[in-house]
């Protein structure tokens, strides 16, 4: 196997599409395809950035070996300095794996998005309200709508 098969079983473990796998690392669905197929190498970059929004093994992803998901710590040392991924940290703490994921996606969102997010716990820690809309639930942050609010959940909670 190839580290083309290692990421495309990484992606079906997490359940998740081309397209969703690939806007979590930054990139379209067609380079996904292309590093699945091997018509395309799986940039070390993209490998390093799938350690640490999912908590990849690096050894798993690059060689086949080991787990497809890092122990608590990772032990490489070309496994960005002996540093645990987001997922692997909230695990470390005792999070359980819902958690654990909502951290390590919450640290991949870009600035605004992180942003976006906090007013929404915000908003639900100080009890406001989320009323659902036959669109879909709309978050009500200072008693106005976010719309930035329901594309930061989508991107959150999407399958």
């Amino acid at each position: 196997m190839s580290t083309s098969e290692y990421v495309r079983n990484l992606r079906k473990a997490l359940n998740m599409s081309q397209a969703a796998f690939g806007k979590e690392l930054g990139v379209q669905a067609a380079a996904v395809c292309n590093w699945e197929s091997g018509s395309r190498k799986v940039p070390d970059s993209a490998i390093i950035k799938m350690v640490h929004t999912f908590g990849a093994s690096l050894d798993y992803l690059k060689t086949g070996e080991g787990e497809m998901f890092a122990s608590a710590f990772a032990s490489s040392p070309e496994s960005t300095a002996n540093l645990p991924s987001p997922f692997e940290y909230a695990q470390a703490q005792g999070c359980n794996e819902t958690i654990s994921r909502l951290f390590a996606r919450y640290c991949a969102l870009p600035k605004d998005g992180k942003e976006a997010f906090e007013k929404i716990v915000d908003a639900l820690l100080v009890e406001k309200t989320v009323s659902p809309t036959p669109t879909g639930s709309r978050i009500v942050v200072n008693n106005a709508t976010s719309e930035r609010g329901d594309a930061v959940i989508n991107q959150m909670f999407r399958n």
